[in-house]
């Protein structure tokens, strides 16, 4: 419990996890491409793997997300400022039990919502498969974010074992940002109209 007492341990361990996600991401791009090779053959495409359906589509995408965007870094800088601050405020006499919640909270929200865990399993990571029609699709993105509101629920449980065995601040923080990540997880799958087949 030492480190997050430092002012140095929430900006490294956010700017980590950032990174690693980046990594992570761009792995499972270039493997699912590598895949992909082998069950699709685009004319005079043969180093961009393109599904049929979605050429125009994915190229645009491609374009928006080379960068990421200015409001991405400047909400982290925001977050990481945040928490420099109330750990100032701890050395004024701050409550340090609010505090650990908030850093709790904060490196929860960023291992449990931005999924770095799942990205090392190509299950939770949603791909439009090459030859799946949009009724497929549908049904796999569903699937997906399914299979992710049953994984935070596993790691809820986890966490809140932890909890009655050390009732740590920390993990409490941790526990609070599972709840929001299952409810907006929740509202993702509200707003998918399943195929009517």
């Amino acid at each position: 419990m030492g480190l997050i007492y430092q002012p140095w341990f929430i900006p490294l361990a956010i700017l980590g996890m950032v990174f690693l996600r980046g990594y992570l991401e761009k792995k499972e791009s270039s493997s699912y491409e590598e895949d992909a090779k082998k069950y699709v053959k685009v004319e005079g495409l043969e180093e961009k793997i393109i599904p049929p359906w979605r050429r125009e589509e994915k190229e645009k995408k491609e374009e928006k997300i080379k960068k990421r965007g200015i409001g991405f870094w400047f909400l982290n800088l925001i977050l990481i400022f945040y928490v420099l601050f109330v750990w100032l405020l701890t050395q004024r006499g701050f409550s340090k039990n609010v505090y650990e919640i908030i850093v709790g909270f904060t490196l929860s929200l960023y291992f449990f919502y931005l999924d770095i865990p799942g990205y090392f399993s190509n299950i939770w990571t949603y791909r439009e498969y090459p030859g799946g029609v949009k009724g497929e699709i549908t049904l796999s993105k569903h699937f997906v974010f399914a299979s992710k509101k049953n994984e935070a629920k596993v790691f809820l449980m986890i966490l809140s074992f932890y909890y009655l065995g050390t009732f740590s601040n920390v993990i409490l923080g941790g526990i609070l940002a599972l709840i929001i990540r299952i409810w907006l997880i929740d509202r993702r799958l509200s707003k998918i109209t399943l195929p009517d087949w």
